[in-house]
């Protein structure tokens, strides 16, 4: 498995790993968000590729010195076998160069079941509708 960032060649392959791990209304709203995200800031969107597949994708952002992972999806073949470890791992190195001080991951609706997967991975999940501010790429 090798974890890369975007590239703009791996869209049609995100689009269907989002269409097979995403409810419709959970796939649109990721969907805009990856886009917002790819024209402000692609190095913070990262993919999993295992034999010229992709697998996984994370949808990393920043607010000032904050760091957020937005989404994680992990093909389902490819579950709990260190995908989303890795895909988080990377964005975090990313996160670190840029000197973000603090990185959350975001949960709502759709993902609150993915809670306990990002307290594994050392990142304090944090519901959207909650925060004190409407992320940049979640909003809609």
């Amino acid at each position: 498995m090798r974890v890369r960032p975007f590239q703009l060649s791996d869209y049609r392959s995100v689009e269907a790993l989002l269409e097979a791990v995403l409810c419709g209304e959970c796939f649109e709203e990721t969907r805009e968000a990856l886009i917002r995200q790819l024209s402000m800031d692609s190095e913070l969107v990262q993919v999993a590729e295992c034999d010229d597949q992709l697998i996984g994708l994370l949808i990393g952002t920043m607010d000032g010195k904050q760091g957020f992972v937005y989404r994680v999806c992990v093909h389902p073949d490819f579950r709990r076998q260190g995908v989303g470890d890795a895909l988080v791992k990377a964005v975090n190195a990313r996160f670190r160069s840029r000197n973000v001080r603090e990185v959350v991951a975001v949960v709502d609706g759709h993902r609150k079941h993915i809670a306990p997967f990002f307290e594994s991975v050392g990142l304090a999940p944090v519901e959207l509708a909650e925060s004190s501010r409407q992320l940049a790429i979640a909003a809609g």
